[in-house]
């Protein structure tokens, strides 16, 4: 069960234990050798740690933040369903070239197509040009060009493929 800090006025003191309880374990495990990084996972999950033998500083990072997000909590939904998209982007293209991964919400493509400037704003969910909004940036492109096309190509995301000569 996640604990979190207190917001209220009224609560200022029980937010500021749990926060002066997080500063107190994560400077422990700041200079904890891996023995007592394990009590201190048992103490706090009750369960054995992971098996992390080849990276101690990873576990150290590991342990610091599962203990903030215990007492403090989680990551928010917004930073959640960005990992998930990440992750998928990831499944898709596993060399993480993937246009989209460079995407944020917030940014706005701009392409210049037979003298009338485009503009795509990047969406949460999706990408919007003119009134509509789309799934994809080869969707939007379509849209402009009226043919086929790839749309971090099209936006200058991506570079042309690179022809083979023939042998």
């Amino acid at each position: 069960m996640k604990k979190k800090a207190p917001t209220s006025p009224g609560n200022r003191s029980a937010g500021a234990d749990i926060l002066s309880t997080v500063t107190r374990k994560v400077s422990e495990i700041e200079t904890a050798t891996v023995d007592r990084m394990r009590e201190i996972w048992r103490g706090e999950f009750g369960t054995d740690p992971p098996n992390m033998t080849r990276s101690f500083e990873t576990f150290r990072k590991l342990l610091a933040w599962k203990v903030q997000e215990k007492y403090l909590g989680g990551l928010s939904r917004w930073a959640n369903q960005e990992l998930e998209r990440l992750v998928a982007a990831l499944d898709r293209d596993p060399s993480g070239n993937s246009s989209m991964m460079r995407l944020k919400p917030g940014m706005v493509l701009v392409r210049e197509w037979k003298g009338v400037k485009h503009q795509v704003h990047v969406l949460d969910q999706g990408l919007r040009h003119g009134s509509k909004t789309y799934d994809s940036l080869s969707e939007v492109a379509r849209e402009i060009t009226g043919t086929r096309w790839s749309g971090p190509l099209f936006f200058g995301l991506k570079r042309k493929p690179k022809q083979k000569r023939a042998a």
